[in-house]
């Protein structure tokens, strides 16, 4: 291993996980517990849980800084 090759290992950013982390909390939140909550959101949940999931794709693919292969 020469020294570019190892600058350039120890120079990646770190991945990017609490906005995934707060995504997935809040779309658990509005698909399992709203509901729960107020009996007619049950439409809402599932819209939101829906929504959610785009949200933490997004993230994952522009947002989280993981490497593309």
């Amino acid at each position: 291993m020469n020294i570019a090759h190892a600058e350039e290992l120890t120079s990646q950013k770190s991945l990017r996980l609490w906005p995934g982390v707060i995504a997935v909390v809040l779309q658990w939140l509005v698909w399992l517990v709203v509901p729960m909550i107020i009996s007619g959101a049950v439409p809402y949940g599932v819209i939101g849980g829906i929504v959610g999931g785009l949200v933490i794709i997004v993230w994952w693919l522009f947002l989280s800084r993981v490497p593309w292969i």
